[in-house]
């Protein structure tokens, strides 16, 4: 059983977790000088909590590295829909362009299946809609690997077949 696994990529996590930190203390000093006026100080002290706890998930991705995206017989797992796509369920795969980063979209079949009636699975699909991406998508600049991996892995676990989009670039 062949099994591939990919964690959140650290350079693009450590960016986020700086930023989101640095918005906090921003937002922290604000809310400590403004301490008598409260509702300026707790107008502050809302994103600021809401940035520490975005800076706790990405420590936590920092430093425990779990699997974000994982590549198996079963299909492919991607732990911020939290489902398993089964490969019955995909038609194909297919490399996109998307802002100059390669792009693996999922080709769902047209045979109805469960995965795709998950609650995130609709949300991840209307927010790529929104940014003119297909329904699932993934880009490898998030994890660990390179698209090459990600196209190792899918041959490895006996995957559908990646074909290359002969549409125009995404999102140009």
């Amino acid at each position: 059983m062949v099994r591939t696994e990919f964690s959140a990529a650290r350079g693009s996590t450590l960016v986020y977790f700086l930023g989101i930190g640095a918005l906090a203390l921003i937002c922290g000093l604000g809310a400590a000088v403004f301490w008598s006026n409260s509702i300026v100080s707790g107008a502050l002290l809302v994103p600021c909590a809401a940035c520490l706890f975005g800076a706790s998930i990405l420590a936590y991705r920092l430093t425990a590295r779990p699997v974000m995206l994982r590549i198996s017989h079963e299909g492919i797992y991607l732990k911020r829909l939290g489902v398993t796509f089964p490969w019955e369920a995909l038609a194909r795969i297919e490399r996109m362009d998307w802002q100059g980063t390669p792009l693996f979209a999922l080709i769902r079949t047209d045979a109805p299946h469960p995965v795709f009636e998950e609650r995130t699975v609709l949300l991840g699909a209307a927010l790529n809609a929104r940014l003119g991406l297909p329904d699932l998508a993934i880009q490898m600049s998030h994890y660990d690997g390179t698209a090459e991996d990600f196209e190792a892995a899918v041959r490895a676990a006996g995957g559908t077949a990646i074909q290359d989009s002969a549409s125009e670039p995404v999102g140009a």
